[in-house]
């Protein structure tokens, strides 16, 4: 035991020759797919063994073609393009985009021609050759290699083709990837294996001429059976597993080879080199744990890589399960919520299908987990809830494409209503999203709602000026529709608004006259309201604002009128309107004081009115006649008082109650003589009063005469 100094599990590096353990099926399903299509796409998680698998091909496809001839004879090889020089060609070896990353289109061409060329010796053209000719290698240089090849196949194998464009950018976006999709759909005779380590989904567009041809493969987990002989076997003459301690490792990794590598790797550490042992138990495996945690922390943090919604969940995920326990979507949301992330259901369903279909997360509709137990135990412990500020803002960009693609489908469905629903929400998260403003203003249009479509153009206008056509557009249909409509005001701020945009004299008049419309009509609703005399419903504030501002706007629209020549009759029309709207305000302040019983304002006012020339209308003199007898009252009570007394006090001087103690009682005298005065006066002055209702000009000047002695004002 002491005479092994390596330890035999194979952390890292891919692993080759007898190593390999299981994917035997799928290498027989890879070599079917490449006889009906000449693209086969390997997708599969970070670390899942997707390169140990590729250098296990090349000689798997060389046995099935010579001895079950499932395929064409082919020649694999290994198209590696950062190691050109160095690394013999004959190996498989994983695609390196960070030496690759300045190359141009020609240096690609070059490094791929070489790479074949070296394997069927044939003679490549000069990267200068390369250069001035663009379709060399297609219409030269690959006929010349199919007729070396006679009637064998050739198959190129890619690994971790996505990460082309990562860090190159828009140069492989535009030269390269374009140049591959072109060779996959004119060449079939060139056969591609390509392995993708993120969703097919995500890619741009521009792999699509690739990734649609594809047969597509997912490498998963190993199975329990093909787990047990990776665990076993590499160490079976070193170290033996207790049953339980193999079970507790796979239900620690679900069969995920590199992490069953990792954690076999720290057991046979501790059990064979520490402490010199040939047995490993359960707790041996349940010790090693924080280490693993610890040692392997950056293969377990590339697995969990994804956009940062898709983390905060799979951190929600962990923080509510445990290995029996799973989370419902309810909790899922409510715990995300806490912590500033506010997700619909539909969002939190999308986004778990894309776990799930990436195996991150297991489970169904009643609930899910995390897929592999020790990256949940990571998650929580490394992976925090809360988003920073700049996760938030991704997110935030997450949610709404998420909600920009629904409305999107939506709105090509037909379904306006809820596609604008889709748009307004993809908005709230981010306001400037200048696709989902313009979907939105496409969808109002479609639906008709005029308003709608022009107050999102303008919102889109503020970010792209090119749209101010369709933005004139837009208000002038709502203008007009609202001038049909008769709501002229909202027809006023449409042209306001195009006078902004365009200072033509045809929205100077087209605002005028919305303007003189929507005041007239205020001031007649006023006057037959007033006029009306139903003041037990009035609101003068909201009254009173409306009008003032459509009469701020009425002036400033003729103060800004271009044409000089009107200026003057311009100038007389607004004093003549200020006149008007003083007149109607002024009538609704007296309606409204007279609701309040500010009588001392009602006379104040009706005497303004009149100054000025104004006839006052008969719910200004009901008012002041109102307000007359409100005070009339308090007098006549006083005189009525002050009579009374005044008579008794003459009784007792004229022995007025001596006479009438001789009728009744002498206790009762002076009383009779105070009620029978108070009678007397109170029915004088009520058919006073009722004489003078009736005589209507003269109630109304005896009020104003009233008034006027009260106030003072002689």
């Amino acid at each position: 035991m002491t005479l092994l100094t390596v330890n035999p599990y194979k952390v890292g590096p891919p692993v080759t020759g007898t190593d390999f353990y299981g994917r035997t099926e799928l290498l027989s399903k890879v070599c079917q797919a490449l006889i009906r299509s000449n693209v086969v796409l390997l997708q599969g998680q970070r670390r899942i063994g997707k390169t140990s698998f590729l250098q296990r091909l090349p000689n798997f496809l060389s046995n099935q073609a010579g001895q079950a001839r499932l395929i064409l004879p082919m020649v694999p090889v290994a198209f590696e393009i950062q190691e050109y020089l160095q690394v013999p060609p004959l190996l498989p070896i994983i695609f390196d985009i960070q030496r690759y990353v300045q190359d141009t289109l020609p240096q690609f061409q070059q490094h791929l021609a070489n790479t074949i060329a070296k394997e069927i010796q044939l003679p490549v053209p000069s990267l200068s050759e390369w250069e001035s000719n663009p379709i060399l290698f297609r219409d030269v240089w690959l006929p010349q290699v199919f007729e070396r090849l006679d009637k064998k196949g050739l198959v190129i194998i890619v690994d971790e083709f996505d990460n082309l464009g990562e860090q190159t950018g828009n140069r492989a976006n535009e030269e390269l990837v374009p140049f591959l999709g072109q060779l996959v759909a004119g060449e079939q005779r060139l056969k591609w294996i390509f392995t993708v380590g993120r969703h097919i989904g995500r890619l741009p567009i521009q792999y699509d001429p690739i990734v649609s041809p594809a047969v597509q493969f997912r490498l998963s987990f190993l199975s329990k059976q093909e787990a047990e002989k990776l665990i076993i076997n590499p160490a079976s003459e070193l170290l033996t597993y207790e049953p339980n301690a193999i079970e507790r490792i796979y239900q620690l990794t679900s069969g995920h080879p590199h992490l069953t590598q990792a954690l076999c790797s720290e057991v046979f550490e501790r059990v064979v080199f520490e402490e010199e042992r040939d047995i490993a138990t359960v707790e041996d495996v349940e010790t090693v744990i924080p280490h693993v945690l610890k040692a392997y922390e950056g293969a377990i943090a590339s697995i969990v890589r994804v956009p940062a919604l898709e983390e905060r969940v799979l951190a929600a995920v962990a923080q509510l399960t445990s290995e029996e326990k799973a989370a419902c979507r309810e909790e899922i949301i409510e715990l995300l919520l806490a912590n500033r992330i506010r997700l619909e259901r539909d969002e939190l369903t999308d986004t778990l299908d894309s776990l799930l279909a990436w195996e991150l997360l297991v489970g169904d509709v009643q609930g899910v987990r995390i897929a592999i137990e020790i990256i949940r135990i990571w998650i929580t412990k490394n992976v925090s809830l809360e988003p920073s500020r700049e996760e938030e803002i991704d997110i935030q960009y997450i949610l709404a494409q998420s909600r920009y693609e629904f409305a999107e489908k939506a709105r090509q469905a037909g379904k306006y209503n809820l596609a604008i629903k889709d748009y307004q929400e993809a908005l709230e998260y981010i306001p400037n999203y200048c696709e989902a403003l313009r979907g939105l203003t496409e969808a109002y249009r479609l639906s008709g709602d005029l308003a709608g479509r022009a107050d999102t153009l303008q919102k889109l206008y503020l970010h792209k000026r090119n749209v101010m056509p369709e933005l004139v557009e837009a208000l002038v249909d709502y203008a007009q529709q609202s001038e049909k409509e008769g709501e002229f005001s909202i027809a006023a701020e449409q042209y306001e608004k195009l006078l902004k945009l365009q200072n033509r004299e045809v929205w100077q008049q087209k605002l005028e006259k919305s303007l003189m419309i929507e005041w007239q009509r205020c001031i007649q609703e006023a006057q037959d309201y007033l006029d009306s005399n139903k003041t037990l419903q009035y609101k003068p504030a909201d009254e009173f604002q409306q009008l003032q501002e459509i009469s701020k706007k009425l002036i400033k629209a003729y103060k800004n009128l271009e044409n000089k020549l009107n200026a003057f009759t311009n100038f007389e029309i607004c004093h003549k309107i200020k006149g008007e709207e003083e007149i109607v305000l002024n009538r609704i302040i007296v309606s409204a004081s007279k609701l309040r019983k500010e009588w001392k304002e009602v006379y104040r006012v009706c005497k303004n009115l009149e100054d000025v020339g104004f006839e006052l209308k008969q719910s200004e003199k009901d008012a002041l006649k109102q307000a007359a007898h409100s005070y009339f009252n308090i007098y006549i009570v006083f005189i009525l008082v002050s009579i009374t007394i005044a008579c008794v006090f003459i009784g007792i001087k004229i022995n007025l109650i001596k006479l009438i103690s001789y009728i009744v009682d002498p206790l009762l005298s002076p009383i009779i003589i105070f009620a029978v005065i108070l009678i007397l006066m109170a029915i004088a002055l009520t058919i006073l009063q009722s004489m003078l209702q009736r005589v209507e000009p003269l109630s109304f000047q005896v009020s104003k005469f009233f008034l006027r002695l009260h106030f003072g004002d002689r």
